[in-house]
């Protein structure tokens, strides 16, 4: 449990780029230097969340949990919780003007911001659903009601992920003269394309992945084989 702890506190650091000493320290290191977003430490982090949860969901499922114990894990999540509201709510205004500088128009305030209002309501779910299963976990209902929790909270990440703004339009999926210009050649002489700005390429640029879906042979692509 404290290696985990300590792995996904670090982690978190890590993340943080230059907002902490520690990336300076990294960079100094051979091979970790080469990591190029630090924001992707958020992985490992993931890991020993997901870990530290299984513990405590076997915990409970054995029983070694009391409902003492129980209300003490609840109450020091709601704290927590509260305070991460409060935090956002006392920084809403440099969320704002970090957002308008990169052109994006953010409302922190308004609580039916699906960037505030829906973390909290599955959060307070998940607290009812944990008390109700802790009573009771060996009973499939209620192991199910808890399964479903756990789809919810995944289900509203997915929902509010990449695709939801950056997706294709449904137009752009079609071929346009540029494909079926170079496709043949390409073809004819094993050859591969190679866009110019890769995958920020516009569509009259033929990108990847795009051009996969037109059968046409490309060099680009993120990981790309340049």
């Amino acid at each position: 449990r404290i290696f985990w702890l300590c792995a996904g506190a670090l982690s978190i650091l890590l993340a943080m780029g230059g907002a902490t000493p520690l990336a300076r320290v990294i960079y100094l290191l051979p091979v970790l230097n080469q990591f190029r977003a630090p924001g992707r430490h958020l992985i490992e982090f993931t890991f020993a969340i997901s870990v530290l949860c299984g513990l405590g969901i076997a915990s409970l499922a054995q029983h070694k949990i009391d409902t003492r114990l129980m209300r003490k894990i609840i109450l020091v999540s709601s704290l927590g919780m509260a305070v991460l509201s409060v935090t956002t709510l006392i920084l809403s205004g440099h969320f704002v003007r970090w957002a308008a500088e990169k052109g994006v128009e953010l409302n922190l305030l308004s609580w039916a911001k699906e960037a505030v209002g829906v973390p909290l309501i599955i959060f307070v779910l998940a607290i009812a659903a944990l008390m109700f299963w802790h009573k009771a976990p060996d009973s499939v209902w209620r192991n199910v009601l808890i399964f479903s929790i756990v789809i919810i909270d995944l289900g509203t990440f997915g929902w509010f992920y990449q695709w939801n703004y950056s997706r294709v339009d449904g137009s752009d999926l079609k071929p346009n003269a540029n494909a079926y210009r170079y496709k043949d050649s390409l073809l004819q002489n094993h050859q591969r394309l190679l866009p110019t700005h890769g995958t920020l390429a516009p569509i009259t640029e033929l990108p990847p992945n795009l051009s996969k879906l037109w059968g046409i042979p490309s060099a680009s692509g993120y990981n790309s084989l340049i």
